[in-house]
């Protein structure tokens, strides 16, 4: 149907169904109004229901996620819930822009989630190209990497402990 209206008409339909959410990114607001119009339409509307794994640990990362509606479970490897994100939110990110391409936690819809996803291709050719904001990315990335980590290790002692006793 989008392809039947053309110029601004286009870009406010799309900016207004949801994809706002966009201009509404701290880290994307640094951005010229034409990137984030060609952000949002290589964003796919994905719907996942109270849950459903949104993906899983050890999987290639191929795409961040940014929620429109809905919260999301982040959970390390050895099953801790590292935390909940919520509308406005984004997460995938780490196998985005760190050395390894695979996915360092879980991710498992609380709610029924509306969710938009920018696959890496179009993330390499739009956010990427823009050094302050993929650092502002990668600086998330990397405090949430750490945190899973530290995280992680410890309930893991935890677990480790509880079996000796």
């Amino acid at each position: 149907m989008l392809g039947c209206v053309s110029g601004q008409l286009r870009e406010d339909i799309l900016m207004h169904t949801g994809r706002q959410l966009v201009r509404e990114l701290e880290f994307l607001k640094q951005l010229p109004s034409s990137l984030l119009v060609q952000i949002a339409f290589k964003l796919r509307v994905v719907i996942y229901i109270a849950g459903d794994i949104i993906f899983k640990i050890n999987t290639v990362g191929d795409c961040i996620y940014f929620i429109d509606r809905g919260t999301v479970a982040i959970y390390s490897d050895s099953g801790k819930e590292i935390c909940h994100l919520e509308d406005g939110d984004f997460f995938g990110e780490i196998a985005l822009v760190m050395k390894h391409h695979f996915r360092t936690a879980s991710a498992i819809a609380v709610t029924n989630c509306e969710l938009f996803r920018l696959d890496r291709e179009h993330f390499e050719t739009t956010i990427a190209y823009y050094p302050t904001v993929y650092n502002s990315i990668k600086e998330v990335a990397t405090s949430r990497f750490e945190r899973t980590c530290v995280l992680d290790e410890h309930h893991k002692a935890e677990l480790r402990t509880a079996e000796q006793d």
